[in-house]
């Protein structure tokens, strides 16, 4: 039941942020297709098929790139105001590749330890299973 829970509390969060991008498209009077266009994201990025799948760092990182006035706190969770108080200067193209690249080795860490953390749910679910039948032979 909690791996129900955990899962569906990870869809929710997923579809929370990109209701928050599509209040961004709205407030700034944008079309998806500008927005597309201005972020560097996928058109099918939006889509009502796709709410809940996960929003990369790295497409957050294109966001707060494209629209610094964002607030990177309200956009990842909610909380604050959509925009800064003051819009900091946006940075030079040096420290935006070194930002995604830091990014993407993130990322690629991430996906890493997803994977671990599966393994390990898997492994733990058969010794589950494994024990579960030892106590069932040993009773019966």
């Amino acid at each position: 039941m909690q791996r129900y829970e955990d899962y569906r509390n990870y869809n929710e969060k997923n579809r929370m942020v990109k209701q928050r991008i599509l209040q961004i498209i709205e407030n700034k009077n944008l079309t998806k297709s500008i927005f597309f266009q201005k972020t560097g994201l996928k058109r099918g990025f939006l889509d009502s098929d796709k709410l809940e799948q996960a929003v990369s760092d790295r497409q957050i990182a294109m966001i707060i790139a494209a629209f610094p006035d964002i607030d990177t706190d309200w956009l990842i969770t909610g909380k604050g105001k959509m925009t800064r108080e003051s819009t900091p200067e946006a940075p030079s193209d040096g420290t935006l590749t070194v930002l995604l690249e830091r990014i993407e080795d993130l990322a690629r860490d991430v996906g890493r330890l997803q994977a671990e953390n599966e393994e390990l749910k898997n492994k733990l679910a058969r010794a589950e299973t494994r024990t579960a039948a030892s106590a069932k032979a040993a009773a019966g």
